[in-house]
């Protein structure tokens, strides 16, 4: 009865482009298009392992702005046994997420990667370290041309304390240019971390 009333009152819509919904998370238009851009698989960014459930197009690229940009947390748990099932072969320590600056956690009232980690930390049993900090608040990634992504990352991060050993498993959103992604696992090595790979919903 109080799924129904919900359901009433605030009605079901589509994660990707919020048409309204009788059940399920995705409308069968959406479902289709995002199964076309389906890659399962990981390539190299600036020499670091990244795997990667979709390509960052179309759907999936709507898909991931509502998560970020209007809090719709279910495409986390909706892609969650993919991503677990992605990286279920690679032998690391803990997950730790790309960080987010804290205004900017304030400014959405969570942050998506420490969700995904999360729920990749039940799927698959391992620990949750936030072993990094993001101490500048700066223009977003998605905004800047490619070749001024680079220089507004530099100096962005620092570890918190050193790792010695550990092999990482770094968790973001989507990868696009991987300069993001570099200044973290780069980061981490610096801390001490034997490996870092990564894990990300979409790639470029």
């Amino acid at each position: 009865m109080l799924r129904a009333i919900t359901d009433f009152l605030f009605p079901p819509i589509c994660l990707a482009c919020k048409r309204e919904l009788s059940e399920n998370l995705l409308c069968d238009t959406c479902w289709s298009e995002i199964t076309d851009l389906v890659i399962f698989n990981f390539d190299y960014f600036h020499g670091f392992k990244v795997y990667s459930l979709f390509k960052y197009s179309g759907k999936v690229e709507e898909l991931i702005k509502n998560l970020k940009y209007s809090g719709f947390r279910e495409v986390v748990k909706l892609f969650s046994n993919h991503l677990a099932n992605l990286v279920s072969n690679e032998d690391f320590d803990v997950i730790t997420p790309v960080p987010l600056h804290p205004a900017r956690v304030r400014e959405r009232g969570f942050s998506q990667t420490l969700e995904m980690a999360k729920i990749l930390s039940l799927r698959l049993g391992k620990p949750i370290r936030e072993y990094i900090f993001r101490h500048s608040y700066r223009k977003i990634q998605s905004f800047l041309p490619y070749d001024e992504r680079a220089k507004n990352l530099k100096g962005a991060y620092s570890f918190l304390k050193p790792i010695p050993g550990e092999r990482i498993l770094l968790v973001d959103d989507v990868i696009t240019s991987g300069y993001t992604f570099y200044e973290c696992a780069r980061t981490l090595i610096e801390a001490g971390a034997e490996e870092v790979i990564g894990l990300t919903l979409a790639r470029a």
